[in-house]
């Protein structure tokens, strides 16, 4: 495939492309109901609390079902575990007397050990000597440079502005004292005490799924083509904060959904197999793109290529292809077909990176690119305020268009 694409590039001027079959005007309706499902409190942030993960996972499957595409393996799940954490119950927190809001002021880390009490807070220096006991002392820093000793109870991290941003890649991992995640405004100038209470549990085989269908191809290749994104997303932070998660990631769940809902709609039919992968644990490190490219349903070599998307849900400045600069060829063909349709305002490249889910097929042989959408319209990041209220989709439909028109395109060679 790589041959007939260098090939292809010297009869690019005179191609002329696909665009879309007249039915086909990208159903913005459909995209916003998807993102809508995926972001409501019901599915609680997507991730372990209240099932919300599993929820996402069924909706996805009810959704290839709808549409026709047919399961690989013997459903459309691919199931697997890992060694996760979570909070029970609302965490409280509060410093010199005022109570802060979980989610809005303050976030505990999830490899924090579980905690009740009431600490001296000492802002943290090199040379700082702590000569109470651990549990009287909580460390604060303004940045997250502290050592790693055991002369303390906790650590404060304070945020540089009124966003603070969350992870889940340290749910797997428990330490000896907790951190906090502060806003600046909430700590004061000079904070004294600390008032904490909170209750972190182990999940040791935390149940999940990769969501996998696939359209098949016209018989004449043995070969696919495949297209992903993450659906999972941070869950909740005790019984009543909860990460909606808009843009990451149930945008590019909802472009892939939307992909998969043209081509049957339409009945398009290409040479190559096509595979739609909704991928689980992404937000834990990649875990479930991992186990599809360790226990994948078709041979990882009979994939020409992977497009995985990862909050695709602006585009007013145009669209990054990570690893763009490692396939030169594919990365020209979407350049021409948006030259030709002008259809986002940009196209850049970048380099390898291991930050989303192309990278575990990636580094067993297969071709992938990692697409997301550049703007200021949208710039909350695992924060609670990633939701889908006024989510504007500026060019989703064009970035459709441009897939739909590449994957036409890739399926001729």
């Amino acid at each position: 495939m790589r041959r007939c694409l260098i090939i292809w590039l010297f009869l690019l001027a005179s191609v002329a492309f696909a665009q879309s079959p007249d039915s086909f005007v990208p159903d913005t309706a459909y995209i916003r109901t998807v993102i809508d499902t995926l972001s409501s409190k019901s599915m609680s942030g997507r991730a372990y609390s209240n099932g919300g993960g599993n929820l996402a996972a069924d909706f996805i499957a009810s959704q290839f079902d709808a549409f026709g595409l047919k399961p690989i393996l013997k459903s459309y799940f691919q199931n697997y575990s890992f060694p996760t954490s979570d909070f029970i119950g609302v965490p409280q927190c509060s410093v010199d007397g005022k109570k802060l809001v979980a989610g809005k002021d303050f976030l505990v880390k999830r490899s924090s050990k579980s905690t009740t009490g009431s600490f001296r807070i000492v802002p943290f220096s090199d040379d700082t000597v702590i000569n109470d006991n651990r549990n009287a002392v909580v460390l604060m820093n303004d940045d997250k440079n502290f050592v790693a000793d055991n002369a303390f109870a906790g650590k404060i991290i304070r945020s540089k502005n009124d966003r603070i941003v969350w992870a889940m890649s340290d749910s797997n991992k428990r330490n000896d004292y907790f951190t906090l995640l502060v806003t600046s405004d909430a700590l004061g100038d000079s904070p004294k005490n600390l008032n904490i209470s909170f209750k972190n549990k182990k999940i040791r085989k935390f149940k999940t799924k990769n969501v996998v269908g696939t359209i098949e191809g016209s018989g004449k290749s043995s070969r696919y083509l495949m297209i992903g994104a993450h659906y999972d997303h941070l869950g909740s932070f005790g019984d009543s904060v909860f990460f909606s998660g808009a843009n990451d990631n149930a945008s590019g769940t909802a472009v892939v959904l939307t992909l998969a809902k043209f081509f049957t709609d339409n009945n398009l039919t290409f040479d190559h197999s096509l595979i739609f992968v909704a991928f689980s644990g992404e937000e834990a490190g990649l875990l479930g793109s991992k186990y599809f490219s360790e226990n994948p349903p078709v041979p990882l070599d009979s994939i020409d290529f992977f497009v995985n998307l990862d909050m695709v849900g602006g585009g007013s400045d145009g669209i990054t292809v990570v690893q763009g600069t490692e396939f030169p060829a594919e990365v020209d063909i979407l350049n021409s077909i948006n030259d030709d349709l002008k259809l986002v305002p940009d196209i850049k490249t970048r380099g390898v990176s291991n930050n989303s889910d192309h990278a575990p097929l990636y580094q067993k042989g297969v071709p992938a690119v990692f697409i997301y959408s550049r703007g200021s319209e949208l710039t909350e990041y695992h924060s609670i305020y990633d939701v889908d209220t006024n989510f504007p989709l500026t060019k989703t439909k064009e970035l459709i268009l441009l897939l739909y028109n590449f994957f036409v395109e890739l399926d001729k060679y």
